[in-house]
């Protein structure tokens, strides 16, 4: 049962980042886990929701989809995913600040425990949270080959 999340509006998003002048450069970081099963759900797509051997779809579709209204709006935008956000771990921290590196501006795509661990490690950054929760989901997976399959 993952923690369902949905994508911040992208007139909140935009309301949120405006607060600050500070704001050039933006990391948009991704969860591979809740958030692209959410992401799934979300826009109805029957996609494989988990494969440690496959791009989490859903979740970077989203973010590609974020930083192309970022970029119209002269922000310098880059993006990554991070398995399970919400669980930190010496590598996770790493990779979080490397990403993190020269950006002013963090945008988490994650659950409430993604949102923290980036707080954790990083600290002389705006971060704001990209998705709101809506509650937990229920969901069955399914295998279709060597793939995972969300199915409601």
């Amino acid at each position: 049962m993952p923690i369902y999340t949905e994508p911040l509006s992208d007139e909140i998003l935009l309301s949120n980042l405006k607060h600050s002048d500070e704001t050039k450069e933006i990391l948009i970081l991704g969860c591979a886990a809740c958030a692209n099963i959410s992401c799934n759900i979300y826009h109805g797509k029957n996609e494989p929701a988990m494969n440690v051997l496959m791009k989490p779809f859903s979740i970077e579709r989203e973010i590609r989809r974020i930083k192309s209204i970022l970029d119209k709006n002269n922000y310098l935008v880059d993006s990554c995913t991070i398995t399970g956000l919400c669980t930190s771990s010496e590598r996770k921290r790493k990779n979080i600040i490397k990403n993190a590196n020269g950006k002013d501006t963090i945008i988490v795509m994650s659950c409430p425990g993604g949102l923290a661990t980036v707080k954790s490690v990083i600290n002389d950054k705006k971060i704001i949270s990209g998705m709101k929760v809506k509650g937990f989901k229920s969901v069955k997976f399914k295998l279709k080959g060597t793939k995972i399959y969300i199915q409601e």
